[in-house]
């Protein structure tokens, strides 16, 4: 399942996921995001920290928290990606900071009253469980003060990425459009993200494939246009790269 990394800014806004053995790359938006284990393991990476959940154990992600999920064997999650304005009492508290450690264990109460919430849940049983799960993570939370030129300088870059990865999305064409040394981009990309622009590229890629390759008819031309690669033989070659496989032994595997 392909999550799109662009959630907008809309009051009120709430994106609902569950999916199994679920992974996703590192990225970044203006939203919260709690991520819940319902089974097996999960690994979701936060800032620098990775935490391993299992069932019952959740983690918040700030708004402009870069953060990626993967699955070492199996797993079963449940997550909302939410306003800011829908917890706006917590949001104000906390304005400015980061959690130091952003994993928590959900009480029983909560992790039932999370597993039930869904689209067609009512604003004020939504509002309520979230600000409940707020506070039980605020009791023992500690924070710290974001450097937020960094932090918007990191969203640009992903937005930018988002914006362009099915066409021509190069460091050369971001460097050229923020008005930013090219060398400094490449330096701060690696750091930040730990893998080079050209390789978070290509995930993107692969990663909007298999969402295609799952849940449409679209065949393998058609696919590695619509993600980017200049050819087939470059979507297989950086698909077996990074998943392992080939993109028909992926569509065979989630087809049967």
């Amino acid at each position: 399942m392909f999550y799109e990394l662009d959630h907008p800014i809309v009051s009120d806004y709430r994106f609902f996921g569950s999916d199994e053995n679920f992974e996703f790359p590192t990225h970044i938006h203006y939203n919260y995001e709690i991520i819940v284990v319902e089974d097996g393991e999960m690994a979701v990476s936060v800032g620098d920290e990775e935490y391993l959940l299992r069932r019952g154990e959740a983690v918040i992600v700030f708004p402009n928290q870069i953060h990626s999920m993967r699955t070492p064997q199996k797993s079963r999650h449940r997550l909302i990606v939410f306003d800011p304005g829908l917890v706006s009492a917590y949001t104000q508290r906390t304005e400015g900071t980061f959690p130091r450690y952003s994993k928590f264990l959900l009480p029983p109460h909560l992790f039932e009253m999370f597993c039930r919430l869904n689209m067609n849940t009512d604003i004020l049983t939504l509002k309520g469980t979230l600000y409940l799960i707020c506070a039980s993570f605020h009791e023992s939370a500690e924070y710290s003060v974001t450097d937020k030129a960094l932090n918007n300088l990191t969203f640009k870059i992903f937005r930018y990425i988002q914006e362009n990865y099915s066409g021509e999305c190069t460091l050369a064409g971001l460097a050229l459009e923020m008005g930013y040394d090219y060398s400094y981009l490449s330096r701060y990309f690696k750091r930040v993200i730990g893998i080079s622009f050209n390789e978070y590229v290509n995930q993107v890629r692969v990663s909007h494939a298999c969402y295609l390759m799952s849940n449409s008819d679209m065949n393998m031309i058609e696919i590695s246009s619509e993600c980017g690669f200049r050819s087939v033989r470059s979507m297989n070659r950086n698909f077996k790269d990074i998943t392992g496989g080939t993109p028909s032994e992926y569509r065979k595997q989630t087809l049967a």
